[in-house]
């Protein structure tokens, strides 16, 4: 650790010092399972975030730091056009997305394992956000990953079926609810915050580096520090 990075660590308090714990649950509900979601840490992550005017979140993923800071007027941002149409859909059409996620699942129920890969298949053809919804509920451990040609490929998880359709119901209500007046922009992430302003909040949580599967490609970590430096 370098003497910068004591000197930091010693003026925090000593309950975060000390340990970093995970709750399994954490305080967010669990919607869009995604990799690397900050779910059971957000609590503690929004807990060291400065007052601002708005908040920007250009690596939205599954949302989690949305859900405890967002307010109406900030700006949710990402690169995947399924996701940013899929968080649109829960702001604006929530009833449409829980009655198709309802239908899918009885249509799993019926046919396991056969009828995800049908969702696959027309997922990779059409990109509809309440297919995108049901593959990551239901493919293995909840990761997102694509073939060299940008096609969704994870396989079906043998034991998930799929969140109960009442349950799913709740926690999109509350998830829209919540995120009621915020904006989502789809572009990379130096455009989805070029109007942010003195005064504004960042939080930057880009996908993992150096892995061409998971999420959509790497992350240009020369122009994303050059970013930060601005």
């Amino acid at each position: 650790m370098n003497p910068a990075s004591a000197a930091m660590r010693e003026d925090l308090p000593v309950a975060r010092v000390a340990r970093e714990s995970h709750s399994p649950r954490g305080e967010v509900p669990s919607l869009l399972k995604w990799t690397g979601s900050k779910r059971s840490q957000a609590a503690r992550i929004a807990a060291l975030a400065p007052g601002h005017n708005r908040y920007y979140e250009p690596f939205l993923g599954g949302g989690a730091l949305l859900y405890m800071l967002g307010r109406p007027g900030a700006v949710g941002g990402d690169l995947y056009g399924p996701l940013i149409a899929f968080w649109t859909m829960v702001r604006d059409d929530a009833e449409s997305l829980i009655d198709d996620y309802a239908r899918q699942w009885a249509a799993l129920q019926a046919d396991l394992p056969e009828y995800f890969y049908v969702v696959r298949r027309r997922f990779n053809a059409t990109q509809r956000p309440e297919d995108l919804n049901f593959l990551m509920r239901t493919c293995v451990n909840g990761i997102v990953r694509f073939s060299k040609k940008g096609d969704f490929n994870n396989s079906f998880h043998l034991s998930r079926k799929g969140m109960a359709p009442s349950r799913f119901a709740g926690i999109v209500r509350e998830w829209s609810a919540r995120i009621q007046g915020i904006e989502f922009r789809q572009g990379d992430f130096e455009q989805t915050t070029a109007d942010a302003r003195a005064g504004d909040f960042l939080y930057l949580d880009p996908p993992y580096g150096g892995n061409k599967q998971r999420y959509i490609g790497d992350l240009e970590v020369g122009r994303f520090h050059r970013a930060l430096d601005d």
